[in-house]
């Protein structure tokens, strides 16, 4: 899977709670800096997507930008502007985000290392 199918995909797959898609996508060491500040890592990302009182109507990831890439490293950077339509815990939520995500590809698989989520 190439970076850009790699991040339309994570909105599909965070709205179906899909865990073995991050499973096999996220690194073990991934730090997810979420739009409120918070941060989460990888199991706690993985914990939270099975929270049913977060629900995603609608996820739709619009532009994916590479900011950069490193063949020889084999990292790179995406940026990404992701829109929602959700509810978290009774609070809907609508808007759009910036996301900057920081990839290693691991044996042929792009792993996340870093999840930056800001409002757009």
């Amino acid at each position: 899977m190439d970076l850009k199918e790699l991040n339309e995909a994570f909105g599909e797959a965070e709205k179906a709670r899909d865990s073995t898609f991050f499973k096999d996508h996220l690194s073990d060491n991934m730090v997810f800096r979420r739009a409120s500040g918070a941060i989460t890592d990888r199991e706690q990302f993985l914990t939270g997507l099975l929270d049913e009182e977060v629900v995603y109507h609608e996820i739709t990831t619009q532009v994916i930008t590479p900011i950069a890439y490193s063949k020889d490293r084999m990292t790179a950077a995406v940026k990404a502007t992701v829109t929602v339509d959700m509810t978290n815990h009774g609070k809907d939520i609508k808007g759009s985000f910036t996301n900057f995500r920081f990839f290693r590809n691991e044996n042929g698989t792009w792993k996340l290392l870093t999840w930056y989520n800001e409002p757009y």
